[in-house]
């Protein structure tokens, strides 16, 4: 059992390795391209990002609820995050869509572990209230041997 658990355990680990490393969403499709208020509402002005180096002025972030309804930037549409770009040879800046929040998924990371260090200690006061119970039956079956005279 214990070899089943550590293969388990690499192949969680190698799993890990190569999503971070090789599958990122943007490699297999694009929002841009596949959202139809994208589609047709950004000119390849606004996509400059895509045939040149750029740089990120502003991270990724959510887009608020004004943006969204009032469609600018128009990227807000298809995720609700948005994320400012600087292209390097026109000098346009725009924004694109983009996949991760840092700071949505740090705070889900710690609710995460919040929440298991939280069932870990439910678990163990269970277990250490249950030890006692069956200490006690213990210590009363023992007495009654004594009390018995056996």
């Amino acid at each position: 059992m214990l070899l089943g658990i550590l293969a388990l355990g690499g192949l969680s680990v190698v799993i890990i390795i190569l999503e971070s490393r090789h599958l990122h969403t943007d490699d297999f499709f694009d929002i841009h391209e596949l959202h139809p208020e994208l589609k047709s509402g950004l000119t390849p002005n606004d996509k400059c990002w895509k045939n040149e180096s750029f740089s990120i002025e502003e991270k990724c972030d959510l887009c608020t609820e004004t943006e969204i309804s009032n469609k600018e930037p128009l990227v807000c549409v298809a995720k609700g995050q948005k994320e400012l770009v600087q292209c390097k040879t026109s000098g346009k800046k725009t924004y694109r869509s983009c996949d991760r929040v840092d700071w949505v998924e740090e705070r889900r990371f710690w609710t995460f572990e919040g929440l298991l260090t939280l069932t870990g200690l439910i678990s163990g006061l269970c277990v250490f209230v249950r030890q006692k119970q069956l200490d006690h039956r213990v210590y009363q079956r023992i007495q009654k041997q004594i009390a018995s005279g056996v």
